[in-house]
């Protein structure tokens, strides 16, 4: 969010670039937008939503990963 903010400052014309980057990055971030207007409690409680979601989402892909790679280098034998 900072380095949004920042590249707004620098070159406006870049931040759509930003965003679409962003979302690889962190998947769950369109939770976000769902505290616009929120108060500050449920802003809290979005934002820990989608940092448990990104967790999550991370975690299942790094098992996905780690059983292929134990598949795949497993010895001959």
């Amino acid at each position: 969010m900072v380095g949004q903010q920042i590249l707004l400052g620098v070159d406006p014309q870049r931040v759509s670039e930003f965003r679409a980057m962003w979302y690889w990055v962190w998947p769950t971030a369109v939770f976000l937008m769902a505290a616009a207007g929120a108060t500050p409690v449920g802003a809290l409680l979005i934002f820990g939503v989608a940092v448990i979601g990104n967790i999550l989402v991370y975690g299942i892909l790094g098992t996905i990963v780690a059983l292929c790679w134990r598949l795949l280098c497993r010895p001959a034998g």
